[in-house]
Order: structure tokens, then C-alpha cells, then sequence
């Protein structure tokens, strides 16, 4: 649980750093997912996909 100096420092600084809240094999497991995403964006050479609200990527 968060305390009360937490949230008002979140809400003053727009963030929150909590230690310690993932176990070392969760974040192993999460930095396996994103190395893969990273490397599957390698892969096209524009944006692709869609927002979740459907709309289209932005074009440069």
C-alpha cells in the first residue's frame, strides 16, 4: 500500500517510484516481452498497426 505523502508527491510531480514491487523472474519475464516487441518493430519500415480507439497510425 501507498501512503498519503505518495500520492500527493504523484500528484505534485506527476509520477511514482515504488522499490520493489516486481520479483527479479517478473521483471526477467517483462524484459523478455519487450525485447521481442523491439525486435518485431525492426522489421517494418513505417508505422503499422492501430490505436486501441481503432484510429490509424500517425504518418511523418
Amino acid at each position: 500500500m501507498i501512503a498519503q505523502w505518495q500520492i500527493e508527491q504523484f500528484h505534485q510531480q506527476g509520477f511514482l517510484v515504488v522499490e520493489a514491487v516486481l520479483s527479479p523472474a517478473e521483471i526477467a519475464g517483462l524484459q523478455q516481452d519487450f525485447d521481442g516487441w523491439v525486435a518485431e518493430s525492426r522489421r517494418h519500415g513505417e508505422a503499422w498497426g492501430a490505436t486501441e480507439d481503432g484510429r490509424p497510425p500517425l504518418r511523418p
